[in-house]
């Protein structure tokens, strides 16, 4: 029974297979939480509103962890965006121009977005910090407000990864 059970895990976890599964959650990291979080505040709502109409009684630490939650999808979509290159673009003129000239723009267009995030994630970090030093507590859970607030720093540091490694395989594969 449960050596054979080890036998199959130790099979299935090998170091190969292992960094397969390990790739596949790095490269579907976004999805993957973004579905978590979704599930969640679905039973959050769901919740809240049972407890609101059937008992009279609203939880309304749900709402505000809704409300934190949201901001995080925002980030990781933005993340998922970026790699994918599905963020909305308007490409009328861009399309127009030759490989050289449409390279120099596409160049530019990321290292503006990467400083875009790169400052992002600076703010980010200066109020966490900020939050952390004050002792700031969330209204209705009474929890540091950073826990929340983090999503700031953490999705900006996602989003440039992610607009990172887009732009180098946009870069290799020539398809800017």
């Amino acid at each position: 029974g449960s050596l054979q059970f080890l036998g199959a895990l130790f099979l299935i976890l090998t170091k190969e297979n292992l960094m397969k599964y390990i790739k596949w959650l790095i490269s579907h990291f976004e999805e993957l939480f973004s579905a978590l979080l979704i599930f969640v505040m679905s039973i959050f709502a769901f919740g809240n509103v049972i407890s609101r109409y059937v008992i009279s009684l609203p939880l309304n630490f749900t709402e505000e962890l809704n409300v934190y939650f949201f901001v995080w999808l925002a980030f990781l979509g933005s993340a998922w965006a970026s790699l994918k290159g599905s963020h909305m673009t308007v490409t009328l003129i861009y399309d127009k121009f030759p490989q050289i000239p449409r390279k120099v723009l596409y160049l530019l267009i990321q290292v503006v977005s990467l400083g875009f995030f790169a400052a992002l994630f600076y703010c980010g970090w200066v109020e966490v910090r900020d939050e952390i030093d004050l002792g700031a507590m969330t209204e209705t859970l009474e929890v540091p407000t950073w826990w929340f607030t983090s999503s700031i720093p953490i999705g900006s540091a996602l989003i440039i990864v992610r607009t990172i490694q887009k732009m180098a395989r946009d870069l290799r594969e020539k398809t800017y």
